[in-house]
């Protein structure tokens, strides 16, 4: 039997009617669109508007080998889609930079050095065993470098950072889950437009976001930070690392947190005067004020908090929820 080589009318209505009982979620949609020019014609493309490709990949068995594909192009795929799964990195040696580090090491970060958004099918199941070094390419690029979107999955067990945006590039977190880093949960050098939406950092030996000389931009009531610092006493959950550095939070939510400076802060206001940086927390102009009896509880847990610890520094919470 000849199969045609255009789908018919009829089998586009009979596929149509079967797909609209089957609710794929986007990653599913266009991995069976793939598999054929009639499921091609039937299902929708993405949502995003631009080149995009998949992960798996039938022509590349590793994250590594896709991405040096992608950084070779002269069309540059802008959406990478990863299905559920443990996708394992692989380790490299590569030219370190960050932390004035110089010379080959060996690193399980897969290099990103083009703009691009990093989809996962879902935070608990899509699962990146590694970590993402942003490289924006230009030593002397302090916010102007591109962007790298990254959304709805769990980056574990980096060697060293999970995310590390650095030369440029701009990192955005939307729900992601970054766990049991090597060094610090997210790390971001020298860049001003950051952000983190509904995002998990947790159980990094270092502190769980660490900003030098930029700008985090931190919100969405899902967020937390916690149990991070594993490594050193001198490690937090937020750590702004110089006067040129802040984090900004936007927030409904704000529990009890630890910064480096003047010790444990919590409500919500304006907190700043720090030794090395500057956290500032930003209040939702929809959150009415507080009654007098909760001010006054905040107040002296406030004036407990800020005597614990050695030189202004106290032990940092197990849990920051925002």
């Amino acid at each position: 039997m000849l199969i045609p080589s255009a789908p018919t009318p009829t089998d586009k209505g009979r596929w149509t009617s079967i797909f609209s009982y089957l609710h794929f979620n986007e990653n599913k949609r266009l991995s069976v669109r793939s598999l054929c020019r009639l499921f091609y014609t039937v299902l929708p493309g993405p949502r995003c508007a631009g080149v995009y490709t998949m992960y798996p990949h039938p022509s590349y068995p590793s994250l590594n080998s896709l991405m040096d594909c992608l950084d070779e192009m002269t069309v540059k795929v802008q959406f990478l889609f990863i299905a559920n799964g443990t996708h394992v990195v692989e380790i490299y040696d590569f030219y370190r930079v960050n932390e004035g580090l110089m010379g080959l090491g060996e690193s399980n970060m897969l290099e990103i050095t083009f703009p691009i958004s990093i989809i996962g099918e879902s935070r608990d199941h899509c699962v990146v065993v590694g970590g993402l070094h942003i490289n924006g390419g230009n030593l002397h690029m302090s916010g102007n470098g591109y962007d790298v979107n990254v959304s709805n999955l769990t980056i574990c067990d980096s060697q060293y950072q999970g995310v590390y945006g650095f030369n440029g590039a701009s990192i955005h977190l939307d729900n992601v889950s970054i766990e049991r880093s090597g060094k610090q949960g997210v790390y971001v050098d020298g860049t001003q437009r950051n952000s983190m939406k509904n995002c998990n950092v947790s159980y990094s030996k270092y502190s769980g976001l660490y900003v030098h000389n930029g700008i985090m931009n931190v919100h969405g009531d899902a967020t937390t930070l916690h149990h991070n610092g594993t490594a050193d006493d001198f490690q937090y959950d937020l750590d702004s690392s110089t006067p040129s550095s802040f984090i900004h939070i936007v927030s409904l939510l704000l529990e009890w947190y630890v910064v480096q400076g003047d010790g444990t802060y919590g409500g919500e206001g304006t907190i700043d005067s720090f030794d090395r940086g500057k956290i500032t927390v930003i209040q939702d102009p929809t959150v009415e004020e507080s009654e007098e009896s909760e001010e006054d509880e905040s107040e002296e847990d406030e004036e407990e908090g800020a005597n614990g610890g050695q030189d202004g520094i106290v032990d940092y919470a197990p849990r920051l929820r925002f």
